[in-house]
């Protein structure tokens, strides 16, 4: 997943629903489940500005 360093800061918790691709014809794309706090969290974040690679 691909965020901004502000949406980064403020995730709390993620998963892929991989469920959702194992019916008859299912796609190759999955559902991302992304739960995010009211406000940054205190921890490191990459300078504003720059993209972040968020891995699941």
């Amino acid at each position: 997943m691909l965020g901004s360093p502000a949406l980064a800061a403020r995730t709390t918790g993620a998963k892929i629903d991989r469920e959702e691709r194992k019916g008859k014809g299912a796609s190759d794309h999955a559902p991302v489940v992304v739960d995010l706090a009211d406000q940054r969290i205190d921890r490191a974040a990459p300078s504003p500005g720059q993209w972040v690679t968020m891995t699941l």
